[in-house]
């Protein structure tokens, strides 16, 4: 069982402060905070000026960590937290040698007791395959065999 959260904040950058993000992520509860130290219990999605990213980490009562990886890139931006006060989380981010900068956010329960399936998302072949099968089922297509092509 999981808990969706929204999430949204700020982060400061070296030439502009105050870049908003946003999106949401999955915390599965039933993973001890001891366990932690060294598993993820979080999942999700932010966007923001760069685009969408993934993210990856944990959140307990006092920290929240997370990794973010724009879709398409290979450069990861490590996300750490602090509980504040009001509902606020304080924190940081780094990402390479020198990359760092201020960010806060909320992260707010939205629906409790979600059980996620795991489903298998296709490639764009293996979802291309199945929509030619689909449309062969159906009567839309007709498959002709390649060397009946290739003669004429």
């Amino acid at each position: 069982m999981a808990t969706m959260y929204a999430i949204s904040g700020f982060f400061n950058e070296r030439l502009a402060s105050g870049i908003p993000f946003g999106g949401f992520c999955f915390v599965d509860k039933d993973i001890q905070e001891e366990v932690l130290k060294s598993s993820t219990n979080l999942t999700g999605v932010l966007t923001d000026d760069y685009g969408s990213a993934n993210i990856e980490g944990s959140l307990t009562s006092d920290s929240l960590k997370f990794d973010k990886i724009y879709v398409g890139k290979d450069t990861v931006i490590n996300y750490e937290f602090s509980k504040g006060e009001n509902g606020l989380w304080l924190g940081e981010y780094s990402y390479g040698l020198s990359g760092r900068g201020k960010t806060v956010c909320k992260a707010i329960p939205c629906f409790d007791n979600i059980t996620l399936q795991q489903r298998r998302i296709p490639s764009p072949e293996e979802w291309a395959n199945s929509l030619v099968d689909q449309m062969v089922e159906e009567g839309m297509l007709t498959l002709v065999d390649e060397r009946e092509c290739s003669s004429e």
